[in-house]
């Protein structure tokens, strides 16, 4: 723990170009570094300290410190000791977690640059401790933290320090975890992570997300909640670990279903907020890592769903969105998927820029707007031991009459609908992108007239002698330009078309398995 809250770098106080002392400061503590001359004894050294009052001296001489502490000090946990020629002054803050600027009142202060560097390192120090306070009480467990995997370098973090050389090459600080529910409220933990994530200059390479580990439980609650509401649509909460090119989601919780649409949004903010300190109490996971979301016959791929991905991503580094479909999932196939925006599609929407040139210069097709990662369900072996001993003994003779099942005739009938509806909307979106070319064609004819024209007219100006008029009018508006239409609900509802068209074709595979299996039972 000891290395884990230890100063960042000493700052040096100078005075006429010579260095008087060095300073450090932790969450308790103000430490002085003073240089002692040579061929003088150690005893003839003092040090007073007072609760705002320091004296440094050699006795018999005019003290070489003699100033007002910026803050007050516990005069009866503070002390001095000689190591290696040095002088080390400790000084035990009155209000800990206090961010000082200098430890001498009204000199050597820091610019307030390097002040708000030391209060953010300071802050981040005092969730660690209160992290590891948390751990040590819990028989060795490690409660679920908010993971930022970056070294911190402040020699990268904007413009140059103006303290001269002595701020140069620091250390890096390095930032381990830092506690969601430590902070008062919701509000202050986003200031401060978007900040922080703002400023950090990240110098290790994320391994891109290969796999969703999901445990049991967490399935078997996402179940039950979707079969619970369906057809209705319901959502929740994800929370587990990412854990290098794994993310892990070992526990989940349900979103209560609104009824009144007056309801503001804080009110789920609290909720969420609520529910992952419960779960914090009881030694659960308590990091979001993402949402769930039921759906109906795969219906999922809207403008609402892309939102909220780049809503979660302003928080989350990474984050998936598990879909289940309880209508495909009784066909008699788990349809549980997890899905991310590919990067190449959020750098695209960040500039919202949906147009033609925009997707062949970065060649996106519709295809390349989510990402299906695969899903692996765990179970620890103290809960596949226990499954075990549950499991009845198999009986020689099951009696499993949904396995004639052989019509899928309504599964289809609704996926066919929807694929109908879905070919209406592109053939909507296709007017648009029609309509706008004949605009921007007529436009384009317009254009070539009027130039014509003034051409014509400027060359009759030419032969008169006067001045010829500038061949382009911005206020004329025929050179307005006409806004192109944007791309992305087109390529929504293509990729949704697929869906479908996968669906059907999943499900007459096996229906025709069944058919062909009866039909050689009738023959035999």
């Amino acid at each position: 723990m000891a290395e884990k809250l230890a100063p960042d770098k000493r700052h040096s106080f100078t005075h006429g170009g010579q260095k008087v002392f060095e300073w450090d400061q932790t969450l308790d503590e103000v430490n002085i570094y003073v240089d002692l001359p040579a061929n003088v004894p150690k005893k003839l050294f003092y040090c007073k300290i007072q609760s705002a009052h320091i004296e440094v001296g050699i006795k018999g001489n005019p003290p070489y410190l003699n100033h007002d502490l910026a803050c007050p000090v516990k005069t009866d946990s503070s002390f001095w000791t000689l190591e290696d020629e040095i002088m080390h002054v400790t000084l035990q803050k009155r209000d800990k977690g206090q961010t000082w600027s200098s430890p001498i009142l009204g000199q050597g202060s820091l610019d307030p640059y390097s002040v708000d560097l030391e209060q953010k390192r300071l802050m981040l120090q005092r969730f660690q401790e209160e992290e590891y306070a948390y751990a040590s009480c819990q028989s060795g467990y490690s409660p679920s933290r908010i993971q930022v995997s970056t070294s911190l370098r402040l020699n990268s973090l904007g413009p140059a320090l103006t303290q001269g050389p002595s701020w140069e090459a620091r250390a890096p600080i390095e930032i381990f975890y830092f506690d969601l529910l430590a902070l008062a409220n919701y509000s202050e933990y986003l200031a401060m992570v978007r900040s922080f994530l703002q400023a950090v200059s990240s110098e290790e390479v994320t391994p891109p997300l290969r796999v969703v580990q999901m445990e049991g439980l967490a399935v078997l609650k996402i179940i039950k909640h979707c079969n619970e509401f369906s057809p209705a649509l319901v959502t929740g909460q994800l929370l587990g670990l990412d854990v290098g090119s794994v993310l892990e989601v070992t526990n989940c919780f349900p979103f209560p279903t609104r009824e009144e649409d007056e309801e503001i949004e804080a009110d789920g903010a609290n909720y969420q907020l609520e529910m992952m300190r419960c779960l914090r109490e009881v030694n659960v996971d308590n990091n979001t890592v993402g949402w769930y979301q039921s759906t109906l016959l795969g219906s999922f791929q809207t403008v609402e769903l892309i939102e909220t991905f780049m809503n979660y991503q302003e928080n989350i580094r990474r984050c998936v969105c598990i879909i289940y479909d309880p209508s495909r999932s009784s066909q008699g196939a788990l349809a549980l998927k997890a899905l991310k925006l590919t990067d190449s599609f959020m750098d695209l929407h960040r500039n919202n820029n949906f147009t033609g040139e925009k997707l062949r210069e970065k060649k996106l097709s519709w295809v390349d707007i989510f990402e299906e990662i695969p899903i692996k369900v765990s179970n620890s072996a103290l809960v596949s031991a226990f499954m075990t001993e549950l499991e009845p003994e198999s009986p020689v003779a099951q009696c499993d009459y949904d396995r004639l099942k052989l019509s899928t005739a309504p599964y289809v009938e609704r996926n066919l609908e929807f694929l109908i509806d879905c070919m209406e909307d592109l053939s909507a979106e296709q007017n648009k992108f029609q309509y706008y070319y004949r605009n921007l064609s007529r436009q384009q004819a317009q254009q070539q007239a009027w130039l014509q024209k003034r051409r014509v007219e400027n060359m009759a100006r030419k032969a008169a002698g006067e001045e010829p008029l500038p061949e382009e009018d911005p206020s004329n508006p025929i050179f307005k330009p006409i806004p192109e239409p944007s791309r992305l609900d087109s390529y929504l509802i293509t990729n949704q078309i697929s869906n479908y068209c996968n669906q059907i074709n999943g499900v007459a595979g096996q229906n025709f398995n069944r058919l062909y299996m009866m039909k050689a039972l009738h023959e035999n």
